[in-house]
């Protein structure tokens, strides 16, 4: 396979100071999914959902059955189609209801929460702050 045909993405390290492994995920399941959650968000943009999570039910119900099933590769195979979304530059509008946008926004969300350590320094810095 050459590098045209994968995407090559940067696993999560368990140590915040270390940079984790990366691995491969094949572009064309990549795109596949990309369009999957970008059809999924553009099929209730009509409804101008106000916040991002509002679209975690569209994006995640599109993905079942679409995306493996071993965890490992899932983790994959989402930070893939994180990278699709970003590549998709002139076609990216950051109007808040535009498809790949909106699907770009509930991915992202749900890396940064797959990063060991996100949730503990989120509660912990909420809890510092009176929150």
């Amino acid at each position: 396979m050459s590098t045209e045909d994968t995407i090559i993405v940067r696993k999560p390290s368990s140590n915040p100071w270390l940079r984790g492994p990366e691995a491969c995920f094949p572009r064309a399941d990549a795109e596949h999914l990309a369009r999957v959650v970008v059809d999924a968000c553009d099929a209730v943009r009509h409804l101008e959902l106000k916040n991002s999570y509002n679209y975690d039910k569209y994006v995640y119900d599109a993905l079942k059955g679409e995306e493996p099933e071993d965890a490992e590769e899932k983790l994959i195979a989402r930070l893939a189609v994180i990278k699709v979304l970003r590549e998709m530059g002139g076609q990216y509008d950051t109007n808040w209801y535009f498809g790949p946008y909106a699907a770009h926004r509930v991915l992202n969300t749900w890396a940064a929460y797959a990063t060991p350590g996100f949730a503990e320094a989120r509660n912990a810095s909420s809890f510092a702050n009176g929150g």
